[in-house]
């Protein structure tokens, strides 16, 4: 549990055991387009907090979800946000689940809601797990962690922290545990107005309960930010774990928090 996200500054891996578990027979999903994340949002809170076991909740901003839309060949209008929800069991409880998720999209006030299966569930998904894709223009990569009923502030906060900077913006997030990913386009403006971004999004964060660490940047942002941010009082005690696991500072030394 130490190792974990230790990012090799503990310790090397010499063996690995992997425990598998069957595919579902069916993986289907729900994807919703609201006007607002807060809508959105709403309805991923009602679906997490019911008896539904999804295996996966993701909120994806206008952009985001537009791209997704795209790829599972589904309409997509102009602004609206998404909300993709991922069922896998047998056939029969998964339609019986995804009704419910649909049910609780439309109390909450979608504008349209998708039923995607085979290709076009696949292609959504793709989408998702290579935001921003590989052709985007990007230049930062955040991640944040919340508490999930934070998720849609934190995300419409952030694009509209990006937006009076001039710097386009566009996130996704796992609901469930609270973790948003922004991806923003600062090529072309100053490193100075790129970092500030950077430490305000993080001090919104820290107001929501949470914190907000930089995946990717250019080197000259790097110089003017903490990518890992404060860490606290929690730095003494990482430290003395590196000091007892590797007393001679090789293991990826200056790789984590506070030059570990």
């Amino acid at each position: 549990k130490l190792y974990v996200g230790s990012l090799g500054t503990l310790g090397i891996l010499t063996e690995v055991t992997f425990r598998l578990y069957p595919l579902p027979a069916t993986e289907e999903t729900h994807l919703s387009a609201f006007p607002t994340l807060e809508a959105a949002g709403a309805a991923a809170a009602e679906i997490l907090g019911s008896p539904l076991v999804p295996h996966a909740v993701e909120l994806l901003s206008a952009a985001a979800a537009a791209a997704a839309a795209r790829a599972a060949g589904v309409p997509w209008g102009t602004g609206q946000v998404g909300l993709a929800v991922m069922i896998g069991s047998v056939p029969d409880a998964v339609h019986a689940e995804l009704a419910d998720v649909a049910r609780f999209c439309r109390g909450a006030g979608s504008a349209a809601d998708h039923h995607l299966r085979g290709a076009a569930h696949s292609a959504c998904w793709e989408a998702v797990r290579e935001f921003p894709g590989p052709d985007a223009p990007r230049s930062l990569i955040l991640k944040g962690s919340v508490p999930l009923t934070r998720v849609p502030e934190l995300m419409s906060r952030g694009e509209g922290l990006a937006g009076q900077r001039h710097l386009a913006c566009q996130a996704v997030a796992e609901v469930g545990p609270g973790i948003v990913r922004f991806s923003v386009d600062a090529g072309g403006v100053p490193p100075e107005r790129a970092a500030d971004y950077v430490e305000t999004v993080r001090g919104v964060a820290a107001e929501l309960g949470g914190h907000l660490v930089v995946l990717e940047a250019p080197l000259d942002v790097k110089r003017r930010v903490d990518v890992w941010g404060p860490v606290g009082k929690a730095l003494r005690l990482m430290q003395g774990l590196k000091a007892q696991f590797d007393p001679k500072g090789i293991l990826n030394p200056g790789r984590f928090v506070g030059g570990i």
